[in-house]
């Protein structure tokens, strides 16, 4: 017997000792994780490693050439489940992107937060993706041609995917997870076609989010033509600045500190 859940109230379990890891914290072995075991070795299933073909993460990015303008960044702030919001990523400049180009994202690859709260919130990458990289403490599997990236990802996002995650993760006040560790997380895997038609349902729902967008834009592009209201980058400069946050003094908020001429002044 490998193991025996003895009571629930409190939880005790009894461990065989060849089930044992180089892991000796409760949570590693709590009932929960032990029935998510059991139920996913119920069916046909792979270890994540066996799914990949290429994973890596950490690329040597330094927040000292973050810029406004170049290649996007993907932090972990920018993922959730399923999403990468763009609209708040930094930017690193050709040159520095040149040294880092390994990382940029591919289709029929799958990214997740290695560290905090995006610890094992996945994101399937599309075939139109925009050229860009990931930061550190986020991981990037490549997944073999004979399975579906979207439905490795959507499998991940379950809370079967996400507590193994957690299973391998260190760390109490902010759990970590190695990339290696990564690997040992089972997913079940049913025929190509089974994962093709889960995969579809998340592409289907990726393709209404980005016309949405589109026609957003349309009805904004709309109102500004109808009533004659301009955007925001054309607002008369004498009126208006706008500040690099590097320049902001935590101690100063008062707009006449920021004029553009002191600024200019400044970096002259």
């Amino acid at each position: 017997m490998k193991y025996q859940i003895v009571q629930n109230k409190p939880e005790i379990i009894w461990i065989n000792s060849k089930l044992l890891e180089d892991r000796i914290d409760y949570d590693f072995y709590s009932i929960n994780q032990i029935r998510v075991v059991e139920k996913l070795t119920k069916v046909s299933y792979r270890k994540l490693d066996d799914l990949v073909k290429a994973k890596r993460s950490e690329p040597q990015t330094d927040s000292k050439d973050f810029s406004y303008d170049g290649i996007d960044v993907i932090r972990m702030s920018d993922i959730d489940d399923f999403i990468i919001d763009f609209s708040n990523t930094v930017k690193i400049p050709i040159d520095i992107y040149e040294n880092l180009k390994e990382f940029t994202l591919k289709p029929n690859t799958v990214i997740f937060g290695l560290t905090g709260v995006t610890l094992g919130k996945a994101v399937p990458i599309s075939k139109n993706i925009k050229k860009c990289i990931t930061n550190r403490r986020i991981a990037q599997l490549e997944i073999k041609d004979a399975f579906d990236s979207f439905y490795i990802a959507t499998f991940i996002n379950t809370q079967y995917g996400r507590s193994q995650l957690f299973r391998y993760s260190t760390g109490v006040a902010q759990p970590n997870i190695r990339l290696e560790d990564t690997g040992e997380i089972l997913v079940p895997i049913p025929d190509y076609d089974i994962q093709k038609y889960i995969g579809d349902k998340v592409r289907k729902a990726e393709e209404l989010r980005e016309e949405a967008k589109r026609l957003k834009k349309e009805a904004e592009t709309f109102l500004y033509e109808m009533i004659q209201l301009k955007p925001l980058n054309d607002f008369d400069k004498d009126m208006f600045s706008f500040v690099n946050s590097n320049y902001i003094d935590s101690e100063r908020l008062d707009s006449e500190y920021y004029k553009t001429k002191y600024i200019t002044l400044e970096n002259s």
